[in-house]
C-alpha cells in the first residue's frame, strides 16, 4: 500500500507498470513478503518486511533499502526493479542447492577453525549448519576473531570446490575455487571476523559448492549494492523521454545441467559480542 495526498498538486502516485520480473514476483498487499515496495506520491521505498526479517541479525528490521523520488516514472521504476532483481538473485544464490544430488554429502566437510581456541566447527550431511563464535572485548572494543576455513574431501574421486561469502550489501564474494584430490584436504580461506559500527552481534553466511565438473566462480559472484541510498529522477530541459522497462541481458546463474553431479552446503556463523 502507499500514502495518499500531497501538498504538491503535481505529485502523482506511481502505478505499477506491466513488468515481468526475472527473479522475483510482485504480489499486491502480501503481508508475508520478504521485501516490500511502499508507494507514495513521486516516491518509491524498498523495505525489509519487519516481522519476517526481525530475527536476522545481519539485516535489521524496518531497514529502508532504497528511496527513489522523482517525476520521471520510467526511470524510477527501472531503478526499483533493477535493485529488486539483484536482491532476489542474491537470495536465490544463497539458497542454491541440488536436491537431486546422489553424492554422499558427509564425504565432504567444510571446517571452520577458531584460531584463538583451536576449536573446529564442521558441516555434516545437512545442507545448512549453524555455529556460534563468541567475540571477546578488550578496552571496551570487540577484538577481531581469526579464523580458517578448510575443505576435506573424504570421497574416492577428485572434486572441484568453490567457497563463497554472502555479504550484507547483497554482494557475493568468491573466496576460493580449487580442485581437491580424493582423500585430501586444503585450507581454502583465512581471515578475521569482526563486529563493526557498534554491532553486538552479526551473521556471516558462507556457502561451499562441490562439483565433479569444473566450476566458474564468476557465474555466482555479484557486486554489492548501496543499501540505504536515496536517488532522484526529476524532469529537466535536457531530459527527453525515459528508459525501456523491458529486461535486458538476464543474470547468469550456475547451471546444474552442465555438471555430472553437484551439491552445496552452507554455514551460518553467528558472532556473539561480549556484554
Amino acid at each position: 500500500g502507499g500514502a495518499t495526498g500531497s501538498q504538491n498538486p503535481a505529485a502523482q502516485l506511481f502505478k505499477v507498470p506491466d513488468y515481468q520480473p526475472v527473479h522475483f514476483e510482485l504480489i499486491e498487499d502480501n503481508i508475508k513478503a520478504d521485501y516490500v515496495l511502499e508507494l507514495s506520491p513521486n516516491k518509491i521505498r524498498l523495505l525489509h518486511q519487519p516481522d519476517k526479517l526481525g530475527s536476522n541479525l545481519k539485516l535489521p528490521p524496518n531497514l529502508t533499502l532504497r528511496t527513489i523520488e522523482g517525476d520521471l516514472e520510467d526511470l524510477c521504476w527501472k531503478d526499483a526493479f533493477d535493485f529488486l532483481e539483484h536482491v532476489a538473485r542474491w537470495e536465490k544464490s544463497k539458497a542454491l542447492d541440488n536436491r537431486n544430488s546422489r553424492f554422499d554429502r558427509s564425504k565432504v566437510r567444510l571446517v571452520l577453525t577458531d584460531k584463538d581456541t583451536g576449536k573446529d566447527f564442521s558441516t555434516t550431511d545437512k545442507p545448512t549448519e549453524e555455529v556460534e563464535l563468541p567475540m571477546k572485548k578488550q578496552n571496551g572494543e570487540h577484538e577481531k576473531k581469526p579464523f580458517r576455513f578448510t575443505v576435506e574431501n573424504g570421497s574416492q574421486r577428485e572434486l572441484e570446490c568453490g567457497l563463497f561469502y554472502f555479504a550484507d550489501d547483497f554482494a557475493v564474494h568468491s573466496l576460493n575455487t580449487d580442485r581437491l584430490p580424493a582423500g585430501s584436504k586444503a585450507v581454502f580461506f583465512e581471515d578475521f571476523f569482526e563486529l563493526t559500527d557498534g554491532k553486538t552481534a552479526s551473521q556471516e553466511e558462507i556457502k561451499l559448492i562441490v562439483s565433479t565438473e569444473p566450476l566458474d566462480s564468476f557465474l555466482l559472484a555479484m557486486e554489492g549494492l548501496k543499501v540505504g541510498e536515496s536517488v532522484s529522477y526529476w524532469r529537466s530541459k535536457s531530459t527527453r523521454g525515459g528508459l525501456d522497462l523491458r529486461p535486458g541481458a538476464k543474470d547468469q546463474a550456475y547451471n546444474a545441467a552442465t555438471a555430472e553431479d553437484w551439491f552445496a552446503v552452507s554455514m551460518t556463523v553467528n558472532l556473539k559480542g561480549a556484554a
